[in-house]
């Protein structure tokens, strides 16, 4: 380690553009670093503009609190409430994301059965996918349930 330190120490310090290596790298270990504390950052831009910020409004459902997200209330649209749990957490349960853990905890609250899933398939950054009864379902963020509105979607902001 001490010796890969010390390379990386040498590049930096004779490449002509040193700022264009340490920049991304000290950008990707903080990042790093930061979720081996529970803080998750989506991206470097993000990180960037956090010096921008006036005021930052945090929900009340545990992120804060205890640190880790919670699920407070449930809503299913076109099926019951334990319908809607009982998809969304059979894909969850695939899944490590800190979201997924937070449903997987409802889901073991309200005692739910789980199907099984095929071709499950995580999308980096927007959700994940997979087929359930030959239906393929998907969990996913805002703009990807946007694009695609043919298909049977549950979405999350």
């Amino acid at each position: 380690m001490f010796s890969l330190t010390t390379l990386i120490s040498i590049l930096v310090v004779a490449c002509p553009c040193a700022l264009g290596l340490a920049t991304p790298t000290a950008i990707t270990v903080g990042i790093g670093r930061a979720s081996e504390f529970g803080i998750l950052i989506k991206n470097a831009e993000s990180l960037e503009n956090a010096c921008k910020t006036d005021i930052v409004a945090f929900d009340k459902t545990g992120t804060i609190t205890e640190g880790k997200p919670q699920v407070d209330d449930i809503y299913g649209y076109g099926m019951s409430a334990n319908e809607f749990l009982q998809l969304l957490g059979s894909l969850e349960r695939n899944s490590n994301h800190p979201i997924a853990k937070a449903i997987l905890e409802k889901c073991e609250y309200y005692q739910i059965d789980f199907m099984d899933v095929k071709n499950f398939e995580i999308i980096p950054g927007k959700g994940i996918k997979g087929t359930i009864n030959g239906e393929i379902i998907q969990a996913e963020n805002l703009s990807l349930f946007r694009n695609v509105l043919t298909r049977r979607s549950f979405g999350f902001i």
